[in-house]
C-alpha cells in the first residue's frame, strides 16, 4: 500500500493446502498467499533468486515480473498465479539445484491425504497438458527470451 516490497518464501509444504500444482513434476501442496496479495494490491510478482559464486560470494538475479492472472474467476485466478510462480521456481532449481537448500519435506501433504479434495484445486487432476502449457506460457515465454543456456 505504500508501494514497498514484500519478500516471500513460496516453496513450502501447505499443511492445509490452497491447491496442488505440479513442482518438480510432482503434486504439491501450495500455498496461494503470493497469488492473493500480488491480486489484492494489483502488483507484480518479481522473482528473486541468489547465486553463490565461485568465490563465495553471491549474486542477486531478478526474473521477469509475474502478473496475476485475470481470468475474471478469483480461485482460478489465484491458482494459475500460483502455477506460474512454483514453475519459474522449479526451473531455476533445475539451473541450480546445488543452490537449493532445503530440509523440510515440500511433499509432505499429499492429495489422498486432504479431507475434501473435491474442493481443491489440482493441477494433475483438473487441467489438461494443452491448458496447462496455455496457463504457463506467459512465464514460459520469459525463460526462453532470458536464458543463458
Amino acid at each position: 500500500r505504500r508501494n514497498e516490497c514484500l519478500g516471500m518464501i513460496s516453496d513450502l509444504n501447505a499443511n492445509v493446502p490452497a491447491c496442488f500444482i505440479n513442482f518438480l513434476g510432482r503434486p504439491a501442496s501450495t500455498f496461494t498467499g503470493a497469488a492473493f496479495m500480488a491480486r489484492t494490491m494489483g502488483a507484480a510478482i518479481l522473482p528473486v533468486f541468489i547465486d553463490r559464486l565461485p568465490d563465495n560470494t553471491h549474486c542477486m538475479r531478478y526474473q521477469p515480473a509475474i502478473l496475476p492472472a485475470d481470468t475474471g474467476d478469483k480461485e482460478r485466478d489465484l491458482f494459475y498465479t500460483t502455477m506460474r510462480i512454483h514453475y519459474v521456481i522449479g526451473e531455476e532449481v533445475r539451473r541450480r539445484p546445488h543452490d537449493w537448500f532445503w530440509l523440510l519435506n515440500r511433499w509432505k501433504t499429499r492429495p489422498e491425504d486432504v479431507e475434501h479434495p473435491e474442493k481443491i484445486f489440482m493441477e494433475h487432476r483438473d487441467l489438461t497438458p494443452a491448458q496447462v502449457a496455455e496457463i504457463l506460457a506467459p512465464v514460459k515465454a520469459h525463460a526462453a527470451a532470458t536464458s543463458t543456456g
